[in-house]
């Protein structure tokens, strides 16, 4: 009889420990976020308190002169704890027509590695372990006096690291971590 328990143990252990071990060491592996990534405190008030995301340089022409210069956009947050892009850096106010994606929960920048298909809007909710993804399309930054390549099409990472409080407890902004001028693997 004793025999016979031992037996049938040992055949559980055996039927049961592959769905404890796994053998992919991938889901051990921790994905660092990248050499060149920064970290900024984007206030949710009023006072020009936000995060300047560079995506790079841009070829454009303005009153048929052509030139260069940096592609920048401002990350800020609303009263209502929500994520919205200002243009030229912030200088301009909100921007229009730029978009911000939710990737959802993530542990860093590294794992957030393709531009989501869908989600795309002006403003989105700040959620502390969530990753975000920053699209600029230089086709819809036509005007009649400037211009610039209209395929061009820039992407910046970012994720929320952790809220900022106030002394009192209340939440006054945003901890985040950016990748500027990111290239995603489609």
């Amino acid at each position: 009889m004793k025999k016979n328990v031992c037996l049938r143990m040992a055949m559980m252990v055996a039927v049961m420990l592959p769905l404890f071990v796994s053998c992919d060491k991938k889901e051990d592996e921790k994905k660092e976020d990248p050499a060149g990534a920064i970290e900024a405190f984007v206030r949710n008030d009023d006072r020009w308190s936000f995060a300047t995301i560079s995506l790079g340089q841009y070829s454009y022409t303005y009153n048929g002169n052509p030139s260069e210069g940096p592609l920048e956009v401002g990350l800020d947050i609303d009263g209502s704890n929500n994520f919205f892009l200002r243009y030229d850096g912030g200088q301009g106010g909100e921007m229009p027509e730029r978009f911000i994606a939710k990737v959802g929960s993530v542990e860093g920048l590294g794992y957030i590695e393709t531009v989501p298909t869908s989600g795309w809007a002006a403003r989105l909710a700040v959620q502390p372990g969530c990753g975000y993804v920053i699209r600029y399309r230089g086709s819809e930054n036509q005007r009649s006096y400037y211009t610039m390549d209209e395929n061009l099409e820039r992407y910046a990472r970012f994720y929320v690291i952790e809220w900022m409080t106030s002394t009192a407890g209340g939440i006054i902004g945003a901890k985040v971590r950016f990748e500027p001028e990111w290239t995603p693997t489609k």
